[in-house]
């Protein structure tokens, strides 16, 4: 085949076709004619090796070749007409149903502290560049390093933030980081190291991280620690919060001498409504001062909430604090469920509701090693405080005071026990309603230190609703030094005659009781009768003698809301007193009372000795 268009008929439209000559052999070092399509000889001549041009050669424009980063880095000129820009390539996520967005929407679901300036060293101040960051209106996600700030964060605007440690470096700092008057806060994997970070010395007044005044908050995967007479994590007036996995530890303080009341606390909600708490660890608060004993850690609370309404609190653990768990303060927390939760080496208590509380559950809890009490319900500290309805079940209280710290002189007043309500001066009559189910006191170690299983000092002062009265149900003390059940028990009342009471010939006559055998639930009325206080199916017994005489026939009898029952009548016994017995049980309401009648017909009186009468309750109603 000819290398040549010669002997071809070439239409105009080709005439700018140019023929190299090659002979089929490739690409070689001889110098080629080149000609058009037409076969005429152009200017210009091509080889491997050479460029000829045979006249005028024009070049136009710049004539530096450009290098390969040269050429890369206009291609990436935002102002190139031939870039390539993130706003124009699309992003597919993976899964059904994904929405395609621009690879620039997806570039901006998050910013980085770097964008805006930060280093990210742990000892360059980054605090300026952060704030800008959580003022971006942008997820901040810190990479894992680590921003020392100077001072508080306190952004006026905010999204979220994830992936970061905080590290404070001024001492004085009232908080490390503040969130104010947000909706939708969103926290992820926050270290905050307050790094020696020291208190004002008031009560909840300095924070490593306080969020105020918010709704609906995420907190999650929070760790907090090395602060000085500060509070961890402080959550105020929130309604709506989520918070896991926080993690408060290795918190000291320093005081000149012993302070006079709480000054720091792990984790502290005050008027949260809504929340739910959950899987959150307070371990480490060492308070010193000169001649603090050891080991000594008063002053300090692992876990505190005050004001706060609808909380469910689960799998969370205080340790080596004061107070584990305390619901506390002059404004009422209500509604309040904790579920296995544990409080270890506690100086003062491991679970306590003081003050102003109602219907606080716990299930499943633990305190072990308390130094005083294991679980405590307090009276009122304010006029018109009225704490009542708590259900404890199935919890423990372990080797309770076994620090000896509460046996100390001039430490503490009072017998290290398991499950105790306190009454104060304000109002004996309570707390009230404090039931105890499943529960178990148990000291097991070779030198006891539990003198009391259960206890109660507050009176019940109103007898209209059977919601006032402590009881403790199917529960068990083992091992403690003086008394299993002190002042309280289950809906159990039983009460005797300490003396004769003359009985006349022929009628039924009521017995009058002059003191009680056993009656925590205070079941007794009045000196004739008992009164249930919760409706159930009760147990009642008596029994009792007649003086010896011969005459006539004794009887003894049940009297249910006026109504006999189970009346029993024998002969009498010649020569000997005449004993007498009965036993009934049926269901009662609520302050149904039961009484007790005897009967004798020897003809003149007749002294009724050593009678005993008691209910029980047996089971629910229906």
């Amino acid at each position: 085949m000819s290398n040549s268009l010669e002997t071809k008929a070439v239409k105009n439209s080709y005439g700018d076709i140019l023929q190299v000559p090659n002979a089929n052999s490739g690409v070689d070092g001889t110098l080629r004619p080149v000609k058009d399509g037409k076969g005429d000889a152009s200017a210009l001549s091509l080889s491997t090796s050479a460029v000829q041009v045979n006249g005028n050669f024009t070049v136009t424009g710049d004539s530096t070749i450009p290098t390969y980063e040269a050429a890369r880095t206009h291609v990436a000129r935002t102002d190139n007409p031939h870039a390539v820009v993130s706003s124009q390539v699309n992003f597919t996520p993976s899964g059904t149903g994904a929405t395609v967005r621009t690879t620039q929407n997806k570039l901006r679901d998050w910013v980085s502290p770097e964008d805006f300036g930060a280093v990210g060293n742990g000892t360059t101040d980054d605090r300026a560049a952060l704030l800008s960051a959580m003022q971006s209106g942008r997820m901040v996600d810190g990479g894992g390093r680590t921003y020392a700030v100077s001072g508080v964060l306190q952004p006026t605007s905010f999204s979220g933030l994830q992936n970061i440690i905080i590290k404070q470096t001024v001492s004085s700092s009232l908080q490390t980081l503040f969130l104010l008057n947000f909706a939708n806060v969103r926290l992820s994997n926050v270290e905050i190291d307050a790094n020696g970070q020291v208190g004002n010395g008031g009560q909840g007044s300095s924070h490593a991280l306080l969020i105020r005044d918010c709704n609906n908050a995420r907190v999650n995967d929070i760790t907090v620690r090395n602060g000085n007479a500060i509070s961890g994590v402080t959550f105020e007036t929130i309604g709506g919060l989520h918070a896991s996995r926080i993690r408060v530890r290795d918190f000291s303080a320093t005081f000149a001498s012993q302070p006079p009341d709480d000054e720091f606390h792990g984790i502290y909600l005050s008027g949260v409504q809504r929340f739910v708490l959950t899987d959150c660890t307070v371990d480490g608060q060492t308070p010193d001062w000169p001649g603090r004993p050891t080991p000594f850690r008063r002053w300090g609370r692992g876990f505190v909430f005050a004001g706060c309404n609808g909380g469910e609190i689960s799998n969370c653990v205080a340790r080596n604090v004061d107070q584990g768990f305390d619901n506390t303060g002059s404004t009422l927390n209500s509604n309040l469920s904790y579920s296995n939760c544990m409080a270890f080496d506690c100086t003062t208590v491991g679970f306590k509701s003081a003050n102003s509380w109602r219907n606080i559950n716990y299930a499943d809890c633990f305190a072990i090693r308390s130094g005083f009490l294991g679980f405590q319900f307090t009276g009122p500290s304010e006029a018109g405080q009225t704490p009542h309805s708590a259900l404890v079940s199935n919890c423990w209280a372990v080797d309770t005071g076994s620090s000896g710290l509460w046996s100390a002189s001039g430490q503490f007043i009072g017998d290290p026990t398991g499950f105790r309500i306190m009454s104060t001066t304000l109002d004996t009559s309570y707390p009230r309603a404090v039931r105890f189910r499943n529960c178990f006191a148990v000291d097991q170690q070779t030198t006891k230190t539990m003198v009391l299983g259960f206890s109660s000092d507050a009176v019940s002062g109103v007898r209209s609703n059977d919601n006032d009265i402590s009881t403790v149900e199917n529960c068990e003390s083992i091992g403690h030094i003086s008394a299993a059940f002190n002042n309280i028990g289950g809906h159990t009342g039983s009460v005797r005659r300490t003396s004769s009471q003359s009985i006349p010939s022929g009628t039924w006559t009521t017995v009058s009781w002059s003191s009680s055998v056993s009656d925590a639930a205070r079941l007794w009325d009045d000196d004739m009768g008992l009164l249930p206080r919760m409706a159930g199916i009760y147990l009642a017994s008596a029994f009792g003698e007649f003086a010896s005489n011969a005459t006539g026939v004794r009887g003894i009898r049940l009297l249910h809301i006026g109504s006999s029952r189970a009346a029993s009548v024998v002969q009498a016994v010649n020569g000997d007193v005449t004993p007498v017995s009965c036993q009934w049980f049926e269901g009662s309401n609520r302050n149904n009372e039961w009484r007790v009648q005897v009967f004798q017909n020897s003809g003149s009186n007749l002294d009724f000795t050593s009678g005993r009468f008691g209910i029980a309750r047996i089971a629910d109603a229906g």
